[in-house]
């Protein structure tokens, strides 16, 4: 990242209100993973690839198949150093996004 680059803010009270973070059920009532709508431009989301509509599968070696990991997602993320995700992207592949924050919170 560019050092002029600003980081968007990833406190988990802006991240919540950069996008809307829902499980996705299959199967009736079995969690695959979290869906990314509502997402706001320029949000930590977008800096980091996400896009409308991706389904994350997994967070930092976390399935998103569970209803507590789901709900403390954002709490991952502010925190983390380091993001490893799966992402089935919409209307394409499975992928792996890597992303280094750094030490320490914003």
């Amino acid at each position: 990242m560019d050092s002029a680059e600003m980081l968007p803010a990833r406190d988990p009270a802006s991240l919540s209100a950069a996008a809307l973070l829902e499980p996705l059920l299959v199967e009736g009532d079995r969690i695959a993973g979290v869906r990314v709508r509502e997402l706001q431009e320029k949000s930590f989301y977008e800096h980091i690839g996400l896009e409308e509509g991706d389904i994350i599968l997994e967070l930092n070696g976390l399935r998103m198949d569970n209803g507590s990991i789901i709900a403390s997602i954002r709490g991952l993320l502010s925190h983390a150093p380091q993001i490893d995700m799966r992402v089935k992207k919409v209307g394409g592949p499975i992928q792996t996004i890597h992303f280094y924050v750094g030490a320490g919170d914003d």
